[in-house]
């Protein structure tokens, strides 16, 4: 892989003036099925409110899993 060193200095640059953590997590969308009786015709995307919501909800729902540390 060849890298333009210039722009590369300049995306670490940008990225250093935005002071936050290198990752932090990501929000998915949860897949919600749209039915017609027992039929899934079509699945609707829902977003939480913010990212401590999803993670509330995930430890609701997987939090019974082990952890992997």
């Amino acid at each position: 892989m060849k890298v333009d060193r210039k722009l590369h200095a300049e995306v670490l640059a940008r990225y250093a003036k935005l002071d936050i953590p290198p990752f932090s997590g990501f929000m998915g969308p949860r897949l919600v099925p749209v039915r017609e009786g027992e039929r899934i015709v079509d699945v609707k995307l829902e977003y939480p409110e913010d990212f401590s919501s999803q993670m509330l909800e995930y430890t609701d729902k997987y939090g019974f899993l082990p952890s992997w540390n």
